[in-house]
C-alpha cells in the first residue's frame, strides 16, 4: 500500500506571478506610447518658416550652453539672452500667423531684437562668459537668422 501524505495547503497562498495585476495591461501601454509616437516623429508642417526653425534651434543651444556657466552669469546676462531669445521666437512665430499688410510692423520688432540678440551675445564673450568659438558659432546663427528675417520684410514689402 502506498503512503500518500497531505500537506495543509489551505495556509498557504501559492499564487504565482502575483506582481502582473499591478501592471497595466498592453492595450493601454501600446495606446498611450502610439499618441505620444504620433505627435513627436511627425515633421514641421511645410507652411512654417525657416526662420522659426532656425530660432528654435539657437534658443535650443543657448539653453544647453546654460548649464555650463556660473551660477553669476546664468543668472544674470545669460538670462536676459534667453528672455530675448524666446521673445524673438514668439515673434516669428506671431508674424508667421498675420495677414501680409499686419505682418510688417511684427518683423520689424523681430529685426530689432536679432540685433539685440548679437549685441548681448558680444557682450557675453568680452565678458569673457562663454569662450569664443561659442561665440563663433553663435553669431554665424544670428547672422543667418538676421538675413532670413530682412529676406521676409523684403518679400513682404514688395507684396503690400
Amino acid at each position: 500500500m502506498l503512503f500518500k501524505p497531505k500537506l495543509k495547503t489551505s495556509n498557504i497562498r501559492m499564487r504565482p506571478f502575483t506582481f502582473t495585476e499591478l501592471l497595466p495591461r498592453t492595450e493601454k501601454i501600446l495606446g498611450r506610447n502610439y499618441i505620444i509616437k504620433s505627435y513627436t516623429m511627425n515633421p514641421p508642417p511645410e507652411k512654417t518658416p525657416i526662420v522659426i526653425h532656425k530660432i528654435r534651434l539657437l534658443h535650443k543651444e543657448l539653453y544647453s550652453i546654460g548649464y555650463k556657466l556660473p551660477k553669476r552669469d546664468r543668472l544674470g546676462i545669460h538670462a536676459t539672452i534667453e528672455a530675448l531669445c524666446r521673445e524673438t521666437f514668439s515673434l516669428a512665430a506671431k508674424a508667421a500667423f498675420q495677414s501680409r499688410h499686419i505682418k510688417l510692423g511684427t518683423l520689424e520688432a523681430l529685426r530689432v531684437n536679432v540685433e539685440t540678440l548679437k549685441h548681448l551675445i558680444r557682450t557675453e564673450q568680452e565678458l569673457a562668459v562663454i569662450m569664443e568659438q561659442t561665440y563663433l558659432r553663435l553669431s554665424v546663427q544670428l547672422i543667418e537668422i538676421s538675413k532670413m528675417t530682412n529676406g521676409w520684410i523684403a518679400y513682404t514689402q514688395k507684396g503690400a
